[in-house]
């Protein structure tokens, strides 16, 4: 079964990026035969990682690290009755447990308590310094369908490569 990207990213992630990562996948699936409702599943997934991508990835400097590190990276691939989607952003290490035990507690959820869950964050949670309220994985996880693949990688005593891949299945 051979793999079709759909996007394949490395560089820099700002508003401008994004939006114009959203108008290349809108492109593309304009002309790829799969389910409306499919579409807007990656869609949509896609911009929440991306989200979490320009709200969490750490900043760091070419002087410390290669390219490979500073900048992220998002690829979605169309691989028969599947979308595969994966990114990869800096990480600061203090934030590692954190971000391993809210995927962790995510993936051990069915969709009724993945449900409940997003409803009391979204009434009984204030909006970080960030500007989230901790929703973003929620949705990708309650979008998708699946469970978030993740590992992570410590680079150094600073920093770790966040990597992450959600499926999500064009027939259920």
């Amino acid at each position: 079964m051979s793999n079709k990207v759909v996007l394949d990213y490395h560089g820099l992630i700002d508003f401008g990026t994004i939006q114009v990562l959203l108008r290349r996948v809108k492109d593309i699936f304009s002309i790829i035969d799969v389910d409306k409702s499919v579409k807007k599943k990656v869609f949509n997934i896609m911009v929440e990682c991306l989200e979490n991508i320009l709200k969490h990835s750490n900043e760091v400097s070419f002087y410390d690290y290669d390219f490979d590190i500073v900048y992220p990276k998002i690829s979605i691939i169309e691989n028969g009755n599947k979308f595969i989607i994966t990114t990869q952003n800096s990480l600061q290490n203090i934030n590692k447990e954190k971000l391993t035990n809210s995927i962790d507690a995510l993936n051990k959820l069915d969709k009724e308590q993945l449900k409940k869950y997003y409803e009391n964050r979204i009434f009984n949670t204030q909006i970080s310094e960030k500007g989230g309220a901790g929703l973003g994985l929620i949705d990708i996880v309650l979008k998708s369908e699946n469970n978030i693949e993740y590992n992570i990688e410590q680079i150094d005593e600073k920093i770790s490569l966040f990597k992450q891949t959600i499926i999500i299945l064009k027939k259920k």
